[in-house]
């Protein structure tokens, strides 16, 4: 039954994957771990794959524009899943990133603000700033300042900081176009991050 169930096109793949719940209630990792008795013990292992699994998706879709417009939708407004996950792989194996910004923040413009999910962007930024720095710098350079997406921008401060960054931060802080809640999800994000 489980292997006629199984997703395979590679929409139901990020749809199980990437959008299915993580925490609570049935979820993708509880099946991955059925086959393993080490697992009985410890789901870790289980939930890590998971993840790498949401990650080479995003990976594979950095090349498909269809399949990513085709899911861009959800990924931006499920309010939960592993869609940190997909965009670290969506960035890291760009090679339109800019392309792939515009699509996304269209789509997350859109969308209706109470339902937006900035995790795919943010996974997006990261994945980007370990493979192409330069562009995922210039990418957040004009977020400060974007009449459309400055409200967000200090959570898409994520991961690594430097001079940069907290000039950015200054910056936005200037503009006054994002509110001040975005600041401490910024702030506390990096202090867990070390």
């Amino acid at each position: 039954l489980e292997s006629l169930l199984a997703p395979r096109t590679p929409i139901q793949q990020i749809r199980s994957y990437v959008l299915g719940q993580a925490h609570g209630g049935f979820d993708v990792a509880d099946s991955e771990c059925a086959g393993d008795a080490t697992e009985d013990v410890n789901s870790a292992s289980a939930w890590t794959r998971v993840f790498e699994r949401a990650t080479s998706l995003g990976e594979l879709t950095s090349s498909d524009s269809e399949l990513l417009s085709a899911v861009s939708q959800e990924l931006l407004t499920c309010p939960h899943g592993r869609q940190h996950a997909f965009g670290v792989g969506l960035g890291r194996a760009s090679k339109g990133p800019l392309e792939h910004w515009a699509m996304m923040c269209e789509v997350f413009t859109r969308a209706n603000e109470s339902e937006r999910n900035t995790s795919l962007l943010k996974g997006f930024l990261r994945g980007l700033r370990a493979t192409q720095p330069a562009a995922a710098s210039a990418l957040l350079d004009r977020l400060v300042a974007d009449p459309l997406l400055a409200d967000v921008f200090p959570e898409m401060q994520d991961g690594a900081w430097d001079t940069a960054s907290g000039d950015r931060l200054l910056r936005s802080l200037e503009h006054g176009l994002a509110p001040a809640h975005r600041y401490s999800i910024s702030i506390a994000h990096h202090d867990c991050e070390g």
